[in-house]
């Protein structure tokens, strides 16, 4: 929580440097942006990269047995 406490501060400090609407939509694209960056890698941290490949290959592997 304190981390989007932090990214709001620094939005409300880039709104009052800012006074035209395309700097406030630039500031709500690069908050937007580092949300989702930490959404993605918080959810692909948990699954470790060899098993996606071994389920990759297990998939590719039945299907050419069909």
């Amino acid at each position: 929580m304190d981390l989007i406490d932090a990214f709001w501060q620094q939005f409300r400090l880039e709104l009052n440097e800012r006074d035209s609407s395309q700097g406030v939509l630039f500031a709500l694209l690069d908050l937007s942006n580092h949300l989702w960056v930490m959404l993605q890698r918080s959810l692909f941290a948990e699954v470790p990269l060899s098993l996606i490949s071994i389920s990759s290959d297990l998939e590719d592997a039945s299907e050419m047995q069909l």
